[in-house]
């Protein structure tokens, strides 16, 4: 009986001291520490504030408005959308300057209401309005149709208690499809997850790169060459660029091939808005080993960092269903800007002419994540030992 306590007593001390030293190497490594406490929080509070809109609302859908009918009725329709709460008017112009900011996804749909609409209502006739959508979302058509069908139903109930007009009166919409593109449910998501994996990937393969020949000590005897810092970092990037375009060339052809993925764009747009995006991923991977001093750094850090552009760029939750504030944030996340490109490209077939500010927008991320790493790297011994970890 003592011997089972005796033993039972030193596998708990035994257990003790090991935990006690995992709570002390955790005490001195404060980068992953604050990695640990903070991580789950701000991936619990992104999760929560990104979804801020009711669910089946369609309060979050913006809508451009052309009104070609100069009657009474027709201004009242036009009074009867800006004061719903079905959707939000988002401009009021003519056809070209509505749908330019459609297919810049400014708005969502746009509403046409026809030079006739006003006379048809007079003369008993149906009177419809045409409603064109963005039919590369998938929640767009049936939400713009419920929007607007609510809308028309409101004010078919205002008009019927004029006086001046019948009482049987007839109104609707017809929809139509802004993009001539028919598109896959798999094809919304694939262009999605392949920026998402592209900048994932590539973040994990250079994140290792400084910071394990930092550990074996390397990267020292490195210094000690001819080679400079920046050409050091700059040949490790150059070789994790090859592999980039290898992963390129496979996951489009894979998609191609087992998905039937729609290609709307010429490959070459496609595959430089995707090896920018690469180039993002090296970047912020290369920053956060110039910035670790251990492994476990790395590994706790990025999936992070990946978890939070991912739920702030509007692969979960569609960026205009965010709050406003947010919307301001997923602006701010390279990966927004990644999805938008690649959207534009694969689903509706814009070209660079078209999508130069994003992959402008990209590149200025990829240099200034991979420029900030080199001069961290150069000026490492100058470095407070807060930010760098050297004792």
């Amino acid at each position: 009986m003592s011997s089972a306590i005796s033993k039972r007593t030193k596998r708990q001390s035994q257990i003790w001291l090991v935990m006690k030293k995992e709570f002390q190497l955790l005490w001195k490594d404060k980068k992953t520490l604050l990695v640990y406490l903070l991580g789950p929080i701000l991936i619990v509070s992104a999760l929560g504030t990104t979804g801020g809109t009711t669910l089946g609302a369609n309060s979050n859908l913006t809508a451009g408005l052309v009104n070609n009918d100069s009657t009474k009725l027709a201004s009242e329709l036009v009074d009867q959308f800006h004061n719903s709460s079905h959707l939000q008017i988002g401009v009021e112009a003519d056809n070209s300057t509505s749908f330019d900011e459609l297919s810049k996804g400014n708005v969502q749909f746009v509403i046409v209401i026809p030079e006739d609409f006003g006379k048809n209502i007079q003369t008993g006739k149906k009177a419809t309005v045409a409603i064109y959508v963005d039919n590369t979302d998938p929640l767009v058509p049936q939400n713009a149709k419920q929007a607007t069908s609510q809308v028309m139903s409101e004010f078919q109930k205002q008009i019927a208690k004029e006086q001046n007009v019948q009482s049987n009166i007839s109104l609707g919409f017809e929809t139509n499809d802004f993009y001539n593109v028919k598109l896959k449910q798999a094809d919304v998501m694939v262009s999605k997850v392949i920026p998402m994996v592209l900048v994932w990937i590539p973040m994990m393969m250079t994140g290792m790169a400084i910071v394990s020949e930092r550990l074996r000590g390397t990267l020292s005897r490195s210094f000690k060459t001819p080679l400079s810092k920046v050409n050091i970092v700059l040949g490790k990037l150059a070789a994790y660029v090859v592999i980039v375009v290898i992963q390129i060339i496979l996951i489009v052809s894979f998609a191609v091939a087992i998905f039937s993925l729609t290609f709307n764009a010429s490959f070459f747009d496609v595959f430089l808005i995707l090896l920018v995006n690469g180039l993002v991923g090296l970047g912020i991977g290369m920053l956060v080993s110039v910035l670790a001093t251990t492994d476990r750094q790395v590994t706790e850090t990025i999936p992070v960092v990946v978890l939070l552009m991912v739920i702030l760029a509007g692969v979960f939750v569609p960026v205009r269903q965010m709050p406003d504030r947010m919307q301001s944030i997923a602006k701010l996340i390279p990966l927004y800007y990644s999805i938008d490109a690649t959207k534009g490209a694969l689903l509706i077939g814009h070209g660079l002419g078209y999508l130069w500010e994003d992959v402008v927008t990209l590149a200025l991320y990829a240099f200034g994540f991979l420029g900030l790493a080199i001069v961290l790297l150069y000026f490492e011994e100058k470095i407070p030992r807060f930010l760098t970890g050297n004792r």
